[in-house]
């Protein structure tokens, strides 16, 4: 019986189509409610020396409104997802919750948001609530309002809005429908991705492979690592200096410098919800130089913590 019990499994959750390979193909159920706790740590070291640990977290749920040929879904969220000052006389936090609704293919895969304009109205709220305070000093004030006045000109960019507030979202969504290694296989893909700062797409090359299938534990594990051209990404490194910097371009020290930028995506499956329970992203830039030696990191870490 378990046997049958583990080859129904099998042959419900994965679709294989080749002998080294596979995809995971969600099966949602209308009505299905999901709860996660999402952190975000960014960390920065420099020399032995942690200059940066700030840390964040706030509760998402996730809701499959529709299923026909493809998936209708909401993520919904607080404003606590933006960090907002609150003023408990003049909050207005029930009615800036952030729903977003969005559609996936058959297999899970990201489609697109369909809400964008009024998520971007919500948004823009947030940010003049942000304005109000309140505020310990004047210069808490104004460093607020000039923080405000920069993010509404960024998230009025279409292309930054959808990439910013469907981060969390794309990455639970990030395995479905790709071909996934099967057993220890590991799968390696040449390719190349946007950059924001040139012309040029940068490099890069996807390892991707299955950590642990566990049909006992009810679980399937997925680790998937980009890494970013080493000299495409030293010499963007060196563009960004001489454009933002603070240094003079004749004080650049990038005689030895090394740069390995990395993009993690780690997530673990139910085999028989075929929902994630834990996804992990991680930026990762690591710098050796004369001057310099540590790395950056952010992190987001996307746990389930209820099922209704």
């Amino acid at each position: 019986m378990k046997t049958l019990l583990i080859l129904i499994i099998y042959l419900i959750a994965f679709d294989a189509n080749s002998q080294n390979s596979f995809r995971l193909i969600p099966k949602w159920k209308i009505g299905e409610k999901l709860q996660f706790e999402v952190s975000k740590i960014n960390l920065k070291v420099k020399n032995d020396s942690i200059t940066k640990n700030d840390t964040s977290s706030y509760v998402g749920y996730w809701e499959i409104l529709d299923k026909k040929e493809d998936y209708t879904l909401q993520w919904s969220m607080s404003n606590d997802y933006l960090n907002t000052p609150k003023s408990p006389e003049k909050s207005t936090t029930n009615e800036l919750n952030i729903n977003i609704i969005y559609t996936t293919d058959s297999n899970g895969t990201f489609l697109k948001i369909k809400n964008l304009r009024e998520v971007k109205k919500t948004i823009l709220a947030i940010f003049d609530e942000m304005k109000t305070g309140p505020f310990d000093t004047k210069e808490e004030e104004k460093a607020a309002k000039a923080s405000v006045k920069f993010l509404r000109s960024l998230y009025k960019d279409k292309y930054v809005l959808e990439t910013m507030i469907g981060k969390e979202i794309k990455a639970l969504h990030h395995f479905f429908g790709m071909n996934l290694p099967l057993a220890q296989d590991t799968i390696i893909t040449a390719g190349e991705t946007f950059n924001l700062f040139s012309e040029d797409n940068i490099p890069t090359e996807t390892l991707l492979y299955l950590e642990e299938m566990n049909t006992e534990k009810d679980l399937c594990s997925l680790l998937e690592i980009t890494k970013y051209d080493a000299e495409f990404a030293k010499q963007l490194a060196i563009n960004l200096s001489q454009k933002y910097g603070d240094k003079p371009v004749n004080e650049i020290n990038t005689s030895d410098l090394s740069l390995d930028i990395q993009k993690i995506n780690k997530a673990t499956f139910s085999l028989t919800t075929f929902t994630p329970l834990i996804v992990e992203t991680e930026s990762k830039t690591i710098t050796n130089s004369t001057i310099e030696k540590g790395y950056s990191s952010k992190r987001r870490i996307i746990k389930r913590i209820k099922m209704n």
